[in-house]
């Protein structure tokens, strides 16, 4: 699926990977681009729905959120960067999608970060409606990148683990760090 037009970086996107795909042909340059689907992990700040997800339910407050039927091919941050170094490492051209190649119910990945904060009876889940003209599924193909021979190494359950641990550590005191 092409970048939905409503996602404002969708359009920077496809002009970076045309460029690029331009120099490519030209002889000018080899590149490829990564084409990266729906990251989620530690650094993800506010008002993003993990963050905010976690921070609410961490200090026991009810989250409100759509049904969660549509579905997003979610990857763990950590293996967002693994794969971009391992595509800067192979002799590979044009577009490459980055992403799990398996989309996830919004539902069972914020339900999962409910579960793992022990916190699922304040997931309100259909509160909000349903974005108008939020497509239903966004998944990418992965082939090219699987043929390659690359695949993620965090699962959504280890993704969530990771996460939230990060996101309620308290951060270093700056005054004991040499």
């Amino acid at each position: 699926v092409p970048y939905p037009p409503r996602y404002r970086s969708g359009g920077a996107k496809a002009e970076v990977a045309a460029l690029g795909g331009e120099l490519s042909a030209a002889g000018a340059v080899s590149a490829v681009h990564a084409r990266v689907g729906f990251v989620y992990g530690p650094g993800e700040k506010a008002p993003r729905v993990v963050p905010a997800l976690v921070q609410a339910l961490a200090k026991g407050e009810r989250f409100a959120s759509t049904s969660g039927v549509q579905r997003r091919d979610y990857l763990y941050v950590g293996d967002v960067g693994r794969a971009i170094a391992f595509l800067a490492d192979h002799d590979t051209e044009g577009v490459v999608n980055v992403g799990s190649g398996s989309a996830v119910a919004v539902a069972d990945l914020i339900g999962a970060f409910a579960e793992e904060l022990g916190a699922p009876e304040l997931l309100d889940l259909g509160a909000l409606p349903q974005r108008v003209g939020d497509p239903e599924v966004i998944e990418l193909s992965v082939r090219r990148l699987t043929e390659l021979g690359w695949k993620p190494e965090v699962d959504i359950v280890e993704g969530v683990r990771r996460t939230v641990r990060s996101m309620l550590q308290p951060p270093p005191d700056e005054t004991t760090q040499s």
